[in-house]
């Protein structure tokens, strides 16, 4: 973790399904104010605690072990990465939007069942991070559900001269969510409800040469399963001359693999 980071306990305030597999939770935050340089969007740690536990210590990162220590082991909480949707300072809340994949999932299963004043605890950056490159004529988005917060905080900073094309797979056409920006937006839901199986980001993708091949100046942002990622930013790489500059592909999760057994990797090879 960042040395310019931030450790806090965070309690629900408010939840909110946007569809039956995506739920937003926004929780009260004291220090707030300690987030107020913090971009949208960026990715945190969160803390949660296990079943057959009723109060964790937040974790602090030891730089020589690379690893999370606390000083009481049966206090380690369950740490997983997630992207903060929204910070506010004048009502001190944090919200954070949770994909549910799968309720097998600490994290899924955790939101599922949250009540007000459940806690868990949160370590973020308190430094302004640039998500994407700014004054660009072109944007491909391409994300599955659990991009979708990253996927907001970036078409809300877009301007009205850029043109953006989103490319977004979700379980059902309830989880779709209205998407605002300045930009001029064209956007494509997919709808699986198998999304353990495959995703079907690659192959739509294969469906519109235009999007593989835009103009320059142009972006590429990639979130979502690992494989899915992988595929996307191939075809970009190999049918087209996207350079590592113009792409960004990151997997927030992977088929198969149990969520502690996967970390966020953003893929630069």
């Amino acid at each position: 973790m960042a040395l310019n980071a931030h450790r806090t306990f965070i309690q629900v305030k408010e939840k909110i399904y946007l569809g039956p597999n995506y739920v937003r939770i926004i929780f009260d935050c004291a220090d707030v104010e300690k987030f107020k340089h913090t971009s949208i969007g960026d990715n945190n740690k969160i803390f949660i605690p296990r079943h057959d536990q009723t109060a964790i210590e937040i974790p602090d990162f030891d730089f020589n072990q690379r690893k999370w220590i606390v000083s009481n082991p049966e206090m380690m909480p369950e740490i997983r990465t997630y992207t903060h949707r929204d910070i506010d300072l004048i009502n001190k809340t944090l919200t954070i939007e949770f994909a549910m994949h799968g309720t097998d999932t600490v994290a899924c299963h955790w939101a599922d069942r949250a009540q007000p004043g459940d806690q868990i605890g949160v370590t973020m950056s308190t430094a302004a991070k640039n998500s994407i490159p700014t004054g660009l004529n072109h944007y491909l988005i391409i994300t599955d559900g659990t991009g979708l917060a990253v996927t907001q905080a970036i078409l809300e900073k877009l301007t009205a001269d850029a043109k953006v094309y989103v490319i977004a797979e979700v379980a059902t056409v309830k989880d779709q969510i209205e998407l605002q920006t300045q930009a001029d937006l064209e956007q494509i839901w997919l709808f699986n409800p198998n999304p353990l199986q495959q995703s079907l980001l690659a192959d739509e993708l294969l469906r519109h040469p235009e999007f593989i091949n835009l103009p320059a100046s142009r972006f590429a942002h990639i979130t979502a399963e690992l494989q899915a990622v992988r595929a996307c930013r191939n075809i970009l790489r190999k049918q087209s001359d996207w350079g590592k500059e113009d792409c960004y592909a990151c997997s927030y999760w992977q088929i198969g693999k149990a969520d502690n057994e996967r970390q966020s990797k953003v893929l630069d090879d």
